[in-house]
């Protein structure tokens, strides 16, 4: 299925970052995620659903973002290209990292939006920041040192010294002891792992005292000492110390803050600290290892907001990181974890700053995505949608489309309403009847069924008003006007003032009716044996 877009002089734009963007959709299995992966491959055959000048297109970096978990085979990259997708991320590192990496990426993108001046007011529209905040936590992997305590070092031949200098600087502090505490016994490990490993325990004792408790910081004498008992081979290692003691010094004078992203100085300190947490920009081994235990905590965000951060902070994390300045940016399930109201404004609002942050200077953005969602489905031109499995005949006009159509024709529902209300309904259909000629009388054996089936405690003691009430209370639950006024009237037309509880009572009717029958036969048979002998 190719786009053909000849016919069309002019082009509806959906943003100005943005040269053209297409959705897939089809039900779960159809093969929307399979169509994705085959794009990240640069499948010429895939590429050419969408796009007539294949060759243009091939020379895009792609990147695909997905937030769910693909049980598959690990993606196949082409040159250029990055797979930022939650599983991708799970084959190189465990969730605890992930989450931290994202906490980081998401504080990191809404920094970025106050970089360029604020101006940008898809943002505010989209995400109230003044109102959010955020503060430095432990992760699990900091939560189970503190579980560990001094056990953690156990093993350091220096393990005494260490608790020992721990101790000291814990009298200095006032706030948030167990992350102090966390830092250090991890910075402890890297400075004998790292830095000191083969240094004599003299030497390091040495080091170890000329740290100041006061202030966390090593003296000048520290440096020059490490300097001497390294033969000089130390100018890389001292600058990382200098940097990891500073960065050091300014998380521990902001541990237990709530930093507020409206006020400069909170967004200044947020970007100090979060260039030390960074993998991905900090050069400096030391802070990465020892700040590896920390990461970034919301407060005020909901789930759709973090899922909304998420995929802006991957994109922005990567996109220095792409050879070409053409991007094609494959969206999986974009609706996932949102809001009907967010999905109603996706187009409108996320996608220009989808752009904004993707576009480079001179460069392109293309966007290709799938949705399960009717509500993103209806701001898109029906030649920018794509059915899987391919309907090429297949001509519903999506843009400005009413959800129900949209539901019914593109989402392949057999139902306008959930399986088990359109259950509950047909089966009131069977004991009131379809049309005004049908009788209850008749259908009293779907009256059994129905109270068996969905366990109602009804018996035959039970008074027929009750039923009456219940089967009335629950029609008048029906949100469909024409449903719920028509078996209003079945049950106004039926014959249902016939105390519809009795025909429980009929089996057992019938149990004593064929017990007097068969008593009856056996004395006709009696009867006619008596008959005989006379």
């Amino acid at each position: 299925m190719k786009n053909n877009r000849s016919s069309f002089k002019y082009r509806l734009n959906y943003s100005n970052e943005i040269e053209s963007v297409h959705c897939i959709v089809g039900e779960n299995g159809s093969g929307k995620t399979r169509l994705i992966n085959s794009l990240l491959e640069k499948d010429e055959d895939s590429i050419a659903k969408f796009y007539q000048d294949t060759k243009d297109i091939l020379a895009y970096s792609f990147v695909k973002y997905s937030a769910s978990v693909e049980l598959n085979k690990l993606q196949v990259i082409s040159s250029g290209s990055i797979d930022i997708s939650t599983s991708a991320y799970l084959n190189t590192m465990d969730l605890v990292n992930l989450n931290r990496e994202d906490s980081i990426k998401q504080v990191k993108v809404v920094i970025d939006y106050y970089k360029k001046g604020n101006k940008n007011t898809k943002w505010q529209n989209l995400i109230e920041l003044s109102d959010k905040r955020v503060c430095l936590r432990l992760n699990q992997i900091g939560e189970g040192i503190i579980s560990y305590n001094k056990y953690y070092l156990k093993g350091n031949n220096l393990n005494d010294e260490w608790e020992k200098k721990l101790k000291e600087i814990i009298k200095y502090v006032h706030k948030e002891k167990n992350i102090i505490k966390v830092l250090l016994r991890k910075f402890f490990v890297v400075f004998s792992d790292y830095i000191v490993f083969d240094l004599s325990r003299e030497q390091i004792v040495s080091l170890i005292n000329k740290i100041d408790p006061k202030t966390i910081q090593p003296t000048e004498g520290f440096y020059l000492d490490l300097n001497k008992f390294l033969n000089g081979n130390t100018k890389s290692k001292i600058t990382q110390l200098r940097n990891f003691f500073n960065a050091l010094s300014t998380i521990i004078s902001n541990v237990g803050r709530n930093f507020v992203f409206t006020k400069d100085d909170d967004r200044k300190t947020l970007e100090d600290i979060f260039k030390s947490l960074n993998t991905e920009e900090s050069d400096n081994l030391i802070s990465q290892e020892t700040f590896s235990v920390l990461e970034f905590e919301w407060n005020g965000l909901s789930s759709g907001e973090l899922a909304l951060l998420n995929l802006l902070g991957r994109l922005n994390s990567v996109k220095s990181n792409l050879n070409s300045s053409k991007i094609l940016l494959l969206l999986d399930e974009v609706d996932l974890g949102l809001h009907p109201e967010w999905q109603r404004n996706w187009v409108n609002r996320v996608l220009p700053i989808i752009g904004k942050i993707m576009k480079k200077r001179n460069g392109a953005v293309r966007v290709i995505l799938s949705t399960h969602s009717p509500i993103i489905l209806s701001d898109f031109l029906a030649e920018d949608v794509i059915y899987l499995p391919e309907e090429p005949n297949k001509k519903l006009k999506t843009f400005g489309q009413n959800i129900y159509s949209l539901f019914k024709n593109s989402f392949f529902l057999e139902a306008p309403k959930g399986a088990f209300s359109q259950q509950v309904i047909e089966d009131l259909l069977k004991i009131f009847g379809n049309s005004l000629n049908d009788v209850l009388i008749q259908e009293r054996s779907a009256y059994k069924k129905f109270i068996i089936k969905y366990r109602l405690q009804f018996n035959k003691e039970t008074p027929g008003y009750e039923v009456r009430n219940f089967f009335e209370e629950l029609v008048d639950m029906i949100g469909e006007d024409i449903i719920r006024n028509h078996l209003k009237r079945q049950m106004e037309n039926s014959l249902w003032h016939n105390e519809p509880n009795d025909s429980l009572g009929y089996e057992e009717k019938i149990d004593e009716l064929k017990k007097q029958i068969k008593e009856l036969e056996e004395k006709k048979q009696q009867n006619d044996k008596d008959n005989k002998l006379l």
